[in-house]
């Protein structure tokens, strides 16, 4: 993500630091500026879950992110620029769908089971997905 912060913004978020919890106030910030924060903390703390992002970032609660950006906090992570891969949150099926084309390019042909398991794909998905169909 290439969001260019303002010189004005640039260190006044560490100002605003609770030194009580270590968060910091976003009110005063550009939107610009909390994304860029927001994709920083996540690329820097690559968490598993929701839980684990707001206990070990700066940021405040995700309800009071939820409010500033008026969209799902998942949403919000990925105008952050956080790739998609890395949440937690189910995708459409076409992501799947994509990703299977995608492969089988790369493979020259259908990829089998151990093919998936081989690459790091959750066959599992995959499987589920054909069996609906």
């Amino acid at each position: 993500m290439d969001i260019k912060i303002p010189d004005k913004d640039k260190f006044i978020w560490r100002d605003n630091m609770n030194s009580k919890n270590n968060k910091i106030s976003i009110s005063e910030l550009s939107d610009d500026t909390v994304l860029k924060i927001i994709y920083e903390e996540y690329m820097r703390i690559k968490p598993k879950n929701y839980k684990e992002f707001y206990a070990k970032s700066c940021l405040p609660s995700i309800a009071t992110i939820q409010k500033r950006f008026g969209m799902k906090y998942s949403d919000v992570l990925i105008k952050a620029g956080v790739p998609v891969e890395l949440l937690n949150i189910a995708k459409p099926n076409e992501y799947y769908i994509q990703r299977l084309k995608k492969l089988a390019e790369k493979l020259g042909h259908s990829p089998s089971i151990y093919e998936l398991k081989k690459t790091g794909y959750d066959q599992t998905i995959y499987i589920s997905f054909w069996l609906i169909q």
